[in-house]
């Protein structure tokens, strides 16, 4: 039976290091042992490496996001080398898209923390619009009121912004619509106009709440 050249390799880190300096060999026990030290690794060990590209932050500290060059190539783009050859494609797209992809990243996190902001203010319209209801209006001041109304309008500009940064990734990656970058981009599109439209009908219903004071 022919060994692999990884035989001697443990971690993903010294299987990296060695590709980098040696090249990726592709014969089928070399990829079946690059699945056994990846499929051992910790999740956290591959995060690692995967936001190993050499850039550290202005403290000097490395940093997959800084600003500056730690003067190292660093070992992401080998382990994503790796990663695409012995990975399901999907697969290693996802990951791509979870821990390297900084503008879906983003445009996923901040849709979620407006989510939940937006749940919250549907909270407060409902509970606004029940004291109206059963003529408890007196305990609402116009103040309260117009709190909230800005800040619906504030949360409306970032789903705005949000909007936009998910145009601009469907315009970047119209040419692979089968891609991920692409559908997560449409996904957000969606969402997000879903999430405008309902905070213009929350804005209409307090300037309505407004004038039954």
């Amino acid at each position: 039976m022919t060994t692999s050249n990884y035989e001697s390799i443990k971690t993903a880190k010294e299987l990296c290091e060695y590709v980098s300096a040696h090249g990726l060999p592709t014969q089928q026990e070399d990829i079946l042992r690059a699945q056994d030290i990846f499929g051992r690794s910790t999740v956290d060990e591959l995060v690692a490496l995967a936001g190993d590209n050499g850039r550290n932050n202005a403290d000097g500290r490395p940093d997959p996001r800084g600003s500056w060059s730690s003067g190292k190539d660093g070992l992401s783009e080998v382990f994503y080398s790796i990663l695409f050859h012995i990975w399901n494609w999907r697969d290693a797209v996802d990951f791509y898209n979870l821990h390297s992809n900084f503008p879906v990243i983003d445009a996923i996190e901040n849709n979620k923390t407006l989510s939940k902001e937006n749940e919250q203010f549907r909270k407060d319209i409902e509970y606004l619009k029940k004291k109206i209801d059963t003529m408890k209006a007196e305990a609402m001041s116009e103040n309260d009121l117009i709190q909230l109304y800005h800040l619906v309008e504030n949360n409306l500009e970032l789903l705005e912004e949000s909007l936009s940064m998910a145009e601009q990734d469907i315009i970047a990656n119209a040419e692979t619509p089968d891609g991920e970058d692409f559908k997560t981009a449409v996904s957000i599109h969606r969402e997000t106009s879903d999430q405008i439209f309902q905070m213009h009908e929350l804005l209409d219903h307090l300037k309505k709440l407004k004038g039954e004071l």
